[in-house]
């Protein structure tokens, strides 16, 4: 009987111990991450756990400077410079700071594009051809090319519109709707968006060399962007929702803007790279929050793969998710997430950048031992990480992922390449030519570097048995590449690799 009631004691006192550390806000930590495991957390923003993994994040990756912002409606709630502007004053970073936003800007343009809609001077369904063409080789696009094809990056698939593939180059093409118009493009975003809502430390600079523009802006003037949109100051509900819909079921990304759906929450966002610049800008509209990233300096390598459409590649989103939104739910999936983008961001770094390179694998097989079945491992992200392996585990468990792709027979440009390369790494040479092979031949997705990859993989496979086929496939390729860049190496090498092929 004693026992039983020592034990009795013990159990509450256990449970009352829980409870006194869940009301204390407690967060269990695992003190080898930089990131706090999601087990419980505060029912209120937790700034100070942010402001912690945004100096870890520079820290990590060694950035020179930072602006990071999160706004609720129009109020600034959490800002973080980090470094200075370089200036002979050294001034340190501010919420006014102006930096490059890169393809945040399409956007804008998207914006543009769906005002002169609702004013009935474009129709996002118009073909291109309709348009005039100063600047673009028009190999580039067919008849069937519309403009909503290139707003919403499906415009390489078969049929068009049937296969979200981000390609900033190709949105571009829409400024030819501007070309017969007296204004540019940068013009009509300055009066529609940037002096209506006092945009004042926002820059544009029209280049016809480049054939686009460039814009600059800050966090405080992304907040008024965000906050406009959020008000129907722009577009109206029904516009704005048309455009941030996915194109077709499925896709990550509606016109001009990224739209994810996580565990009841919705997200819309838009990110860009350029040279030594990066920027992200995220909407939640349920919230009225917003967050900003401006990078002036080297990239962060997990910015380099939003491009596949998951936010949560980058780490810092991740956190945001974790200390704004999310305050009130455990265990949620938002942990695999942040433990894979770790993994990811830690196998994409130099060695000299971190005194541990094999931590990000031992991340990985974690991550795998414990979530094998997650929708995780179905990502282009995944499979671009489990390729870079050398970690037989790891390989075994990208054999799994490359059969689930292989057998739906949905040609993504992304996930054939690394399948391909998962299976030669494998010893299984015959499933990766095939993949190789479908990426390879056709016009689909001709302007993908990975359709290069391929065709160059499958070259060499015929060079001997077959020449005359290695020859017709990078025929192709110098033939894709000469409407894109005749500059870059691949192209080159290609070029002595046919005058060889000739005389055989």
């Amino acid at each position: 009987m004693r026992r039983a009631l020592l034990v009795g004691l013990l159990c509450c006192l256990g449970l009352a111990t829980g409870l006194y550390l869940m009301s204390q806000n407690y967060i269990f930590k695992d003190k080898s991450r930089p990131f706090d495991v999601f087990l419980y957390k505060k029912a209120a923003p937790d700034t100070d756990s942010f402001e912690s993994d945004v100096e870890g994040y520079c820290q990590l990756l060694r950035l020179p400077a930072l602006a990071v912002g999160v706004a609720r409606g129009d109020s600034l709630v959490f800002f973080k410079g980090v470094g200075t502007m370089g200036s002979p004053k050294d001034e340190p970073i501010t919420a006014d700071h102006a930096f490059p936003v890169a393809e945040v800007a399409e956007t804008f343009t998207a914006i543009v594009l769906k005002q002169m809609e609702k004013e009935g001077k474009l129709s996002l369904e118009d073909p291109l051809s309709r348009y005039p063409n100063r600047f673009f080789n028009e190999a580039r696009w067919d008849e069937e090319t519309t403009l909503g094809h290139l707003v919403s990056h499906t415009s390489e698939s078969v049929p068009h519109g049937s296969q979200f593939v981000y390609n900033d180059s190709k949105f571009n093409l829409v400024l030819n709707v501007f070309i017969g118009a007296d204004k540019t493009v940068a013009e009509e975003i300055q009066r529609r968006i940037l002096m209506p809502l006092n945009m004042d430390h926002t820059l544009l600079s029209y280049d016809e060399r480049k054939h686009g523009y460039e814009m600059q802006s800050s966090v405080n003037d992304l907040v008024r962007y965000s906050v406009a949109l959020g008000q129907n100051a722009l577009l109206s509900a029904t516009s704005y929702e048309q455009l941030t819909n996915p194109f077709y079921p499925g896709s990550p990304y509606g016109s001009g803007w990224f739209t994810t759906r996580f565990e009841g929450t919705v997200l819309h966002w838009s990110f860009g790279y350029d040279n030594n610049d990066a920027a992200l800008l995220l909407r939640i509209p349920s919230s009225d929050l917003t967050f900003i990233m401006l990078v002036p300096g080297s990239v962060p390598p997990d910015l380099t793969r939003l491009g596949y459409g998951n936010p949560f590649n980058s780490m810092l989103v991740c956190s945001f998710f974790r200390n704004f939104v999310q305050t009130k739910n455990d265990r949620s999936r938002l942990f695999v997430e942040e433990r894979f983008t770790e993994a990811m961001t830690m196998s994409l770094l130099p060695d000299s950048l971190h005194s541990s390179p094999a931590k990000g694998e031992k991340l990985l097989l974690e991550l795998m031992d414990e979530f094998p079945a997650d929708t995780i491992w179905q990502t282009p992200a995944a499979f671009e990480r489990v390729a870079a392996s050398e970690n037989q585990r790891v390989l075994q468990v990208g054999l799994k992922m490359a059969d689930g792709y292989f057998r739906k027979k949905k040609l993504h440009p992304v996930k054939a390449w690394y399948a391909g390369l998962i299976y030669q790494k494998s010893g299984k040479l015959e499933e990766a030519m095939t993949c190789y092979e479908s990426l390879a031949w056709g016009d689909q997705y001709k302007e993908q570097p990975f359709k290069f990859d391929a065709m160059v993989q499958v070259a060499k496979e015929h060079s001997f048995a077959a020449p005359r086929h290695s020859r017709e496939i990078l025929q192709d390729l110098v033939r894709f590449k000469e409407y894109i860049s005749v500059n870059d190496q691949q192209y080159k090498e290609v070029k002595r690799v046919l005058i060889q092929l000739k005389n055989k």
